[in-house]
């Protein structure tokens, strides 16, 4: 396990930050995120609360530049290391929906989560014998606990059978692969030596969405990505995409945001 920064772009596998940065929110884009955070209201009142963001998923702009601890860490590093599947791939922010899960933290639960940010962070500066191992139960106990936290939603906390699991587990492995997802259900299917009518009635009933649902989510949210944070062009995007045509390109946004990219863009912009 790497646990030092290297001299380039990519960070390690596992990684501690102060603050949502331009620089970490850049990096940081294909990582899982957990964010713990307190700040102080008016009535001088505390407002404790931890964040758990997956990959490609746009970062809540109340929280850029906001004082706290980011654990940061590769989209395969669960798959590789925890003892908790069972639990972990059930969870909201590893499983299915791309989003970010907050939640609300009272004074013993946040000086908890802080206790075990601070042990891995200690972990991750001091390497030594075990390190890796107490690393991972650190992250197990903050997903272990959080899950018990965790508001409803709309994706019920099922107990899955564990091939479903891994099935759903190598799906995403295959697309967050190489940055731009393949377009297609059966050329998942085929890796996964599946037909796509069995790979869509697991990640169904694991996520609450077929593949092709979630392979449009993660292409508009890494569309999305390039068209804020590189100079592409929307031809350059679409053929990185991989669309066939520009126009294919802009009618397939449109239909899963409502915008054409280039209002969309000016949307974000103006803000």
């Amino acid at each position: 396990m790497r646990s030092v920064k290297t001299s380039n772009s990519q960070l390690p596998d596992i990684s501690l930050h102060r603050q949502f940065d331009e620089g970490l929110i850049k990096n940081a884009w294909a990582y899982h995120k957990i964010f713990l955070s307190r700040s102080k209201l008016k009535s001088n009142k505390q407002k404790q609360f931890v964040y758990f963001i997956s990959p490609f998923c746009e970062i809540p702009t109340d929280l850029i530049k906001l004082a706290g601890l980011v654990l940061v860490f590769d989209q395969n590093y669960l798959q590789q290391h925890t003892e908790h599947k069972d639990v972990i791939f059930n969870f909201p922010f590893v499983m299915g929906d791309y989003a970010a899960v907050k939640i609300k933290l009272n004074q013993r639960n946040y000086m908890f989560f802080k206790s075990i940010f601070q042990f891995i962070q200690l972990e991750i500066k001091n390497e030594q014998k075990h390190s890796g191992k107490l690393i991972i139960s650190g992250i197990n106990m903050l997903f272990l606990i959080a899950s018990r936290m965790a508001p409803s939603r709309e994706v019920e906390f099922v107990n899955h059978h564990y091939t479903s699991l891994l099935i759903t587990s190598r799906f995403r492995s295959l697309l967050f692969k190489n940055g731009i997802p393949m377009q297609r259900v059966q050329e998942y299917a085929s890796a996964l030596n599946l037909t796509p009518n069995y790979l869509n009635l697991v990640l169904k009933s694991v996520t609450g969405k077929n593949a092709s649902e979630h392979i449009a989510e993660v292409i508009i949210l890494q569309t999305k990505y390039l068209l804020i944070h590189t100079k592409l062009s929307l031809k350059e995007v679409s053929d990185k995409m991989g669309f066939s045509s520009a126009s294919y390109f802009t009618r397939f946004f449109r239909k899963q945001t409502g915008f054409n990219p280039l209002e969309w863009f000016n949307h974000q912009i103006s803000k």
